[in-house]
């Protein structure tokens, strides 16, 4: 037996390696922790090359018994001695003369073997010929390509795990191919699972399964580390146990997969150097594994993975956004910069053009909100200061947030100045974001702006309660939550889902700009998200733009909210007036719905009996 290396510790994990001098002996090592005694059953692949290998792993496992590699000329010495030791009943040969020698045949009959060859004219009829060697039935089977080997790799320990096959196909035909039809047909295939996206496994190929009757799901990533990532979340709900290969060579996944579809554990793809974030969170905190095994020696993969040091730079998750988001962003009308920030978890970020000084719009409003409110924990100001027009900070805030009020923000600028709040920005952090003023190093500026960078990150703060009091971080938390406009972020997420908002819409020389930053609380987790659109943009597309958000943060696809007009209920008999708060006219009883589509201050002007009349802020609530 070979020795193994021992098994170190990493937090509560217990991380050990099997590994070898080379490719074939890291097989054996692996064919050895696989089957500690004998096995019924060898497959012996050429360890050069991918193609017959790959559908040979999950067979291998379905009939009990390791995958050996070998060179196409001649055994090895300790190759010989593994399938010694194991005493199969048979030593199947996956693939032609030219992958594994006829004289590989016949030196293991020489030796007393019975040796099985599994071949066919190309890579996808040996895969073929394989599954039905060791499948007479299957409901349900993984097609993944046969132009490369990430795919199936990623797929084989998975099938593996569930006793299915692996089929190997053309994944750039426009259709399926007669010959697998029929071996589906054979093995009573009803459900199939396609490895990679359309790009590697074309959309013909499951329009082909559909017209068979059978129903297909897709897993795939942007490369394939995403790809091997989806495929383990899909088939291992749970786990005890993980294995890491090299994503960047086959042969000790090859064998490992094996392994791994024989102990029900999924397999993921890695760099040599390091534990993509992504991956290390579903490994360590999704499955909660208590054993890692890596596959391949420290050349292979290095300490950092045996440490399960996470990598710098974007996740997958956080690639696969950038992606989602930016080529959405592309098709809808307008420019838009984007920035999200996830609250635990993977603490996932995105910034998409996200440090981009921009015209925020009525966002900035929640800037202002946390100024005052940070003077107020001071005690430089209070809730009941009056501003210059007789409201009170309390007040001012209130309709700033709730509906947007531009007077009552004039009125609590003008009680600190905009150099001063300038300033406060600058040293609270937010370097983009200021009013029309000097900022905080001294500079004049002609236009208010913001990032969405900076909008993120301060909902981020004010929802950890990093920036104010708990008592000025919830009532900021709850006049988002209250305020009146859910077209953007909240059209892009469920209706059940808990949310606070600030939204904004201005025309300006360049066309209409829409902005909305919030934070979602949703089952997944919570994050914070900033979207500034320029040039024309949309409310709907900043809406399209949550929902990609929402769905990729929490692994599903949903049923938007779907807001209507009404967006307030008057909360007691409220006294209406024809103008704000001047001329009276009537009143209107409680429980009244309403539809507000402006603001003087604490007056709102609301839709009733089909005319527009003027009431005060403290008799309505927000109501949808």
């Amino acid at each position: 037996m070979l020795p193994q290396a021992e098994a170190v510790a990493v937090g509560s994990i217990s991380v050990d390696r099997l590994a070898g001098a080379d490719r074939f002996v890291t097989a054996i090592a692996i064919a050895q922790a696989a089957y500690p005694a004998t096995a019924p059953v060898v497959y012996l692949a050429n360890g050069y090359d991918f193609p017959d290998a790959l559908a040979a792993a999950p067979a291998s496992v379905a009939a009990g018994g390791p995958l050996l590699l070998t060179a196409q000329d001649a055994l090895r010495d300790d190759v010989v001695a593994e399938i010694e030791r194991l005493a199969p009943a048979k030593v199947i040969i996956v693939g032609g003369d030219a992958a594994v020698s006829e004289a590989i045949t016949v030196d293991l009959a020489a030796r007393g073997f019975v040796v099985e060859r599994q071949a066919g004219a190309d890579r996808y009829e040996t895969a073929r010929r394989v599954v039905g060697g060791a499948f007479t039935s299957a409901s349900t089977a993984i097609l993944a390509t046969g132009r490369d080997y990430p795919d199936a790799l990623a797929a084989s320990a998975a099938a593996g795990s569930k006793r299915i096959p692996v089929l190997l196909v053309d994944g750039s035909a426009s259709s399926l191919d007669a010959a697998t039809r029929d071996l589906l047909t054979a093995l009573g295939v009803t459900a199939a699972h396609l490895v990679g996206g359309t790009a590697v496994m074309s959309a013909g190929i499951a329009t082909s399964l559909s017209g068979m009757g059978i129903s297909a799901a897709r897993h795939s990533g942007d490369d394939r580390f995403g790809t091997s990532l989806a495929i383990d979340k899909a088939f291992f709900p749970t786990a005890t146990r993980a294995f890491l290969a090299s994503g960047a060579d086959f042969p000790d996944a090859l064998a490992g997969s094996a392994l791994a579809g024989a102990a029900g554990a999924p397999l993921y793809s890695v760099s040599p150097a390091c534990i993509d974030a992504s991956i290390r969170y579903d490994v360590v905190s999704r499955l909660g594994v208590s054993r890692v095994t890596l596959l391949g020696g420290e050349g292979v993969l290095g300490r950092g993975v045996a440490s399960l040091t996470e990598c710098a730079g974007l996740s997958i998750s956080e690639r696969e956004l950038v992606r989602k988001l930016s080529t959405q962003a592309a098709s809808l009308p307008g420019e838009y910069s984007i920035s999200i920030r996830e609250f635990g978890g993977q603490a996932r970020q995105v910034s998409i053009d996200g440090a981009a000084r921009k015209e925020p719009a009525s966002v900035i409003k929640l800037f202002a909100a946390y100024v005052i409110l940070f003077r107020v924990d001071q005690g430089r100001l209070s809730l009941d200061t009056v501003t210059r027009s007789g409201i009170s900070v309390r007040n001012c805030l209130r309709v700033m947030i709730q509906i947007s009020d531009n007077l009552c923000h004039a009125d609590l600028l003008a009680l600190v100045g905009n150099t001063e709040i300038n300033r406060q920005l600058y040293l609270s952090g937010f370097r983009n974001t200021f009013y029309v003023g000097y900022d905080g190093t001294g500079r004049w500026q002609s236009a208010k702006k913001s990032s969405t960078d900076d909008l993120a990150l301060l909902i981020e703060k004010l929802e950890r309660g990093i920036l104010l009091t708990p008592q000025s971080s919830a009532l900021l938390t709850s006049l988002m939550t209250d305020q009146l406009w859910r077209s953007k972020i909240p059209s892009g997420v469920p209706s059940a889902t808990t949310f606070g908002n600030k939204t904004g819409q201005l025309w300006i020389t360049s066309g209409l700009v829409e902005g909305d930053a919030g934070v979602v609380r949703a089952p997944s987790g919570t994050y914070s998200i900033a979207v500034l659109g320029d040039r024309n943009a949309a409310n709907w597309a900043i809406a399209r733009l949550s929902r990609t958000a929402y769905e990729h943060l929490a692994g599903a696809a949903i049923t938007p909210a779907r807001w209507g007009s009404t967006n307030l209920i008057t909360t007691s008999t409220a006294t209406i007036y024809s103008d704000a708060g001047r001329t009276r006219i009537g009143t209107i009883p409680a429980g009244t719905r309403l539809v507000a589509d402006s603001s003087s201050r604490v007056y709102y002007r609301v839709g009733y009996n089909g005319k527009w009349v003027w009431l005060h802020h403290s008799t309505v609530a927000t109501k949808y």
